[in-house]
């Protein structure tokens, strides 16, 4: 099989997914999805937890998918070594080059794969700070939605994710800098004329965060950062 084909046929081969209806969380949760991350590949990130021996890349993701911790694998198919990871490896982690290595992530329990992101739908509300801090206490911040794919991208997900529609606002990440400046917690801004605003949006009232809406989720609203809503966590790679 030619390497070109090869990330396909792992991508589609790793999925050990399993739905949970159970709320507050998130309206689905996949677990055991095990997906590539090609942009590792030739790296071997350092700081890792354990390191097991394994004959192919798929006993590898076996490994990972069997163990509750792992979070992130590396297989080595020179020396037969699988990596392991408590936790989703980063780009602004240290490594190393070592060729022919393969990266894997697994999105932490209660999140689910979108993209190239892990994300959780949280219907608990909550005000922006608190929020916020649930994101943080799990290595993840609140959802950016910086252009219109993602905007997209997030409700294709919820339509085919989501429970009953409602029309809650689900607080994402942006947040206002100063003089129709704002900014998401990627660290990405936009303007007050942003075409990813809704209508008559932002309002003049001094509503400082971000929140898109159900059942549409096509745009953006601002609000005021002490109010209570649903909100959705990212862990972007």
């Amino acid at each position: 099989m030619s390497s070109s084909v090869m990330p396909r046929y792992i991508y589609t081969l790793l999925s050990f997914t399993f739905i949970s209806r159970s709320f507050q969380t998130a309206p689905i949760t996949k677990r055991k999805f095990l997906f590539r991350l090609s942009h590792f590949d030739g790296r071997l990130v350092q700081n890792w937890t354990d390191v097991r021996t394994s004959s192919s890349v798929w006993a590898c993701a076996d490994i990972c998918a069997a163990d509750s911790d792992c979070l992130s694998v590396c297989f080595k198919p020179t020396s037969q070594e699988c990596v392991i990871y408590e936790r989703v490896v980063s780009t602004t982690d240290e490594f190393t080059q070592f060729p022919s290595a393969t990266v894997f992530a697994l999105c932490p329990r209660g999140y689910s794969v979108m993209g190239r992101r892990c994300i959780k739908v949280v219907t608990e509300k909550m005000d922006r700070d608190t929020a916020r801090e649930h994101c943080r206490d799990d290595d993840a911040d609140l959802i950016t939605l910086g252009s219109q794919a993602r905007v997209d991208e997030f409700r294709y997900f919820m339509e085919a994710n989501g429970d009953e529609p409602d029309n809650d606002f689900y607080m994402c990440g942006a947040s206002h800098v100063n003089n129709g400046l704002w900014q998401w917690s990627s660290g990405m801004t936009f303007s007050s004329n942003s075409d990813l605003w809704c209508p008559h949006e932002p309002s003049d009232l001094p509503e400082e965060c971000t929140a898109t809406k159900a059942p549409e989720f096509i745009c953006l609203y601002d609000l005021h950062c002490y109010s209570a809503q649903k909100f959705v966590c990212e862990i972007q790679f």
